[in-house]
């Protein structure tokens, strides 16, 4: 081999070793792109995800409750029904540290149940009661199949309230919402962080926000 072809010979070797570290930089790049988490819009109040519909729903007590009743209140909502051996323990006992976290009763508190043909009201009481809830707080909301169906939707949440037809089910996210009855975000139940986070953003409301 000549030395032109030498030098030829080592120049295309280098040539190659610079495109084969530039599809790799390239790569590795693309792929921080993917694994770099964006803004978590479900953990963090921002502008609103979305309005909550009026709705009125039965508490435990037998008593009309809903959007009225949450006018100028911060609340935070739930999805459970009180025969559940799934996850609605966790749930509620979630609910009950937030009732004992938060005491200030500008935070209001929903479990909404999706079996209401066996959560009456009276079923819903007894459960509040084993809880510890404080009636003036922690809402048990019921009604008929459609009305809670009706919710759920309005707030963007599925659920399934016919056990005849397939399983009762309904995720478990708790939803966050403002003086206005804005959602501000959905924060994961299993999450402690994530729910750590929903306390202090529904602290932050209370501070900044007008309530009654």
């Amino acid at each position: 081999m000549s030395k032109q072809q030498g030098m030829l010979m080592t120049a295309l070797w280098a040539l190659l070793v610079v495109m084969m570290v530039s599809i790799v930089v390239s790569r590795q790049g693309k792929t921080e792109d993917l694994e770099t988490p964006g803004p978590a819009a479900s953990s963090q109040p921002s502008n609103g995800l979305f309005s909550a519909p009026a709705f009125s729903l039965t508490d435990q007590d037998g008593a009309a409750f809903g959007t009225e009743q949450l006018k100028g209140r911060v609340w935070i909502a739930q999805f459970i029904f009180t025969h559940c051996t799934g996850p609605c323990p966790m749930l509620m006992s979630k609910m009950k540290q937030l009732q004992s976290a938060m005491p200030d009763e500008r935070v209001q508190l929903l479990s909404l149940t999706v079996d209401p043909e066996n959560d009456t009201p009276a079923v819903l009481k007894a459960k509040a009661k084993e809880l510890g809830a404080d009636p003036s707080r922690w809402h048990f909301l019921t009604g008929t199949r459609q009305q809670i169906e009706t919710v759920a939707r309005g707030l963007l949440t599925a659920v399934n309230t016919d056990a005849g037809k397939e399983p009762i089910f309904h995720n478990e996210k708790f939803l966050l919402f403002d003086t206005q009855g804005k959602c501000l975000g959905r924060f994961d139940s299993t999450d402690d962080v994530d729910m750590q986070k929903m306390r202090r953003a529904a602290v932050g409301l209370l501070e900044t926000g007008t309530t009654r």
